[in-house]
């Protein structure tokens, strides 16, 4: 795919004077750093995709098993990697409110102007221990649309600078060959280099009159970042669990003390140039694993298998989602129920300038595992494409008046139904084309499911990289 998927320049300029300033680096003149996130109002992360929408998807097909397994590599091994990388494609679909995954992609990146072959690259993962980290799949999905455009894998770093995260192989499953991430940096703990030698790093000023920190420098130098938390338990002062925010812990030193160890570090780190700073605004998409999960932690193993990833542009309000729709309603955990966490929860809008009520009325997607398609045979094909069948038929019917058959590699295809007028009839974003025989049957039905009358018609069916027309009769 590479070279496949260029998009144009944005100006962003207008979206927040405040990053273009970059970083603030100490012994510039200025004594404290007002950070990227204005001290009043708000910012756009990215000017088509609102800071208030976040997608979480659930499939547990995901996991077929459905077992919570305990160690990292039995759970990389359980997953159904296809599946996954197809369900981050609806995820970004309805993130960014486009009609094809190559258009999602290309407006969830925003690139420098510079060329695409010399963009850098972070992704922060959460390490610490080693049987509850980013699944390699999600990591390798994001990797994979990086490089699907121009982004050399070289430049792809993927990192934990925490000293938990050094040494106990937690690296190990990232490193190996065979676990797709190939060509990609991966940093063992800051470089390899010991835990109190910070000296290369980068000096930035924190907001909120913190003290200066170092940061690591792979953060510093990026030009986009990406920031994979998992869903696993933590202080009830910073919401109960650590999610994208906490994650940057492991990014600064020094690393929170008794001074810093509640939510003023975290906010304030999170508000820095160092993360929201540059043009475009460098952290630029949140994921939060949420495949197996924990109460308490982190640095325990998982309990929990809620099958669910979450998706946003803000870390603030992907945090919020987690905790309030999946850890709070959904798996009841007491850690981020506590009184103390749902105060801290509050904070996660406050600090960034929103409303409780703004929180609380977010655009909040769910997505279910799409039963669009069947699988009549079920048995997994070897080959990269697989075959699909458009059925017409009229209402209720299996009987097909007409069937189509194409052959499509496993990705999302959307169905348009047309008339010779070119008024569209009826869209179908569809699951995509995966193991087996896949059918989509179309009834004759309009998108508000009155019958349509008999004549011609012009059935259009595309996915990520290729289309495909019609025509046919309906009777």
């Amino acid at each position: 795919m590479k070279g496949h998927g260029k998009t144009s320049r944005r100006n962003f300029l207008k979206s927040t004077t405040a990053g273009a300033a970059g970083l603030a680096i100490a012994g510039s003149g200025v004594k404290k750093a007002e950070g990227a996130w204005p001290s009043s109002g708000t910012m756009e992360i990215n000017p088509e995709v609102p800071n208030l929408r976040v997608v979480c998807c659930h499939d547990e097909s995901m996991i077929p098993d459905g077992q919570v397994e305990t160690s990292f590599q039995a759970q990389n091994e359980a997953i159904d990697k296809d599946k996954l990388a197809l369900n981050m494609d609806r995820m970004a679909i309805a993130l960014t409110g486009k009609t094809t995954a190559q258009e999602a992609w290309d407006t969830i990146f925003q690139f420098p102007s510079k060329p695409r072959n010399e963009v850098k690259v972070a992704v922060k993962v959460n390490c610490i221990n080693s049987s509850n980290m980013p699944r390699i799949a999600i990591v390798k999905k994001v990797c994979d649309e990086l490089t699907a455009r121009d982004v050399e894998p070289e430049n792809i770093t993927v990192y934990d600078g925490c000293s938990g995260a050094h040494g106990n192989s937690k690296y190990t499953y990232y490193t190996e060959s065979n676990r797709d991430l190939t060509g990609i940096s991966v940093l063992d703990y800051r470089n390899g280099t010991d835990d109190g030698d910070w000296s290369s790093e980068t000096t930035v000023q924190i907001p909120d009159g913190l003290d200066d920190h170092q940061c690591m420098t792979t953060v510093t130098d990026s030009d986009i970042l990406i920031n994979c938390g998992v869903n696993k338990g933590h202080g009830t002062n910073r919401g109960g669990a650590t999610l994208c925010m906490k994650n940057h812990f492991g990014t600064f030193n020094p690393k929170p003390d008794s001074n810093h160890m509640g939510n003023a570090f975290m906010f304030a780190a999170n508000k820095s140039n160092a993360i929201l700073g540059g043009t475009p605004v460098r952290q630029q998409l949140c994921i939060v694993d949420s495949l197996w999960s924990r109460n308490t932690g982190p640095g325990d193993v998982p309990t929990d298998a809620p099958a669910r990833i979450l998706m946003g542009t803000f870390a603030p309000a992907i945090d919020w989602a987690t905790c309030k729709k999946v850890r709070n309603e959904i798996l009841e955990y007491s850690r981020s129920m506590n009184a103390t966490a749902l105060s801290a929860q509050e904070n996660f809008a406050r600090e960034f300038n929103y409303s409780v009520n703004d929180f609380e009325n977010m655009d909040y997607i769910e997505l279910q595992e799409a039963q669009v398609l069947s699988y009549p045979n079920g048995k997994k094909q070897s080959r990269n494409s697989y075959p699909l069948e458009v059925k017409i038929a009229r209402g209720s019917s299996s009987t097909a008046l007409a069937t189509f058959n194409f052959s499509l590699k496993p990705e999302n295809i959307r169905i348009s139904i047309y008339d010779l007028t070119g008024a569209l009839i009826y869209k179908q974003n569809a699951y995509a084309v995966d193991r087996g025989r896949n059918i989509v049957l179309w009834y004759g039905k309009d998108s508000s499911g009155k019958p349509v009358a008999a004549g011609k018609y012009v059935m259009h069916a595309e996915t990520y990289h290729e289309s495909q027309t019609e025509h046919f009769v309906l009777k």
